[in-house]
């Protein structure tokens, strides 16, 4: 995306398209749509793969993450604490967001598991 709107990019053979990640700013030559360069990044959200040497990336250049889980059986704080993990390593500010009360009789349990995983952590409903 840039100022005038979508720009489909030139690639050269030697772009290694992994080396991108979501939210990467990238410097364009205006006249032949060539990648010049990846611009620096303020934060990378990355995260390891077992069996593989390089990092995952996620995103890059994000102020706050969104953490997203249900009140329901799909609720698991240890996956929760992994996100958080990710979140606060990359310098991203995490948030958890609780979904489907409306289908619990008390979301309260959920909420008190959340907040105690991270102190200050915010959280909506």
């Amino acid at each position: 995306m840039s100022e005038l709107g979508p720009v489909r990019l030139t690639l050269s053979a030697q772009t290694n398209t992994t080396d991108f990640a979501v939210g990467d700013w990238v410097l364009v030559a205006p006249d032949t749509r060539l990648l010049v360069r990846r611009l620096h990044r303020r934060m990378l959200l990355q995260r390891k793969t077992e069996g593989r040497r390089q990092t995952q990336l996620i995103a890059a250049n994000v102020d706050t993450l969104l953490i997203v889980t249900s009140c329901n059986d799909d609720f698991n704080p240890a996956r929760l604490e992994r996100y958080l993990a990710l979140a606060n390593e990359a310098g991203a500010i995490p948030v958890i967001v609780l979904t489907k009360i409306d289908q619990t009789a008390d979301p309260a349990p959920y909420l008190r598991q959340a907040q105690a995983l991270q102190l200050g952590l915010e959280s909506s409903r």
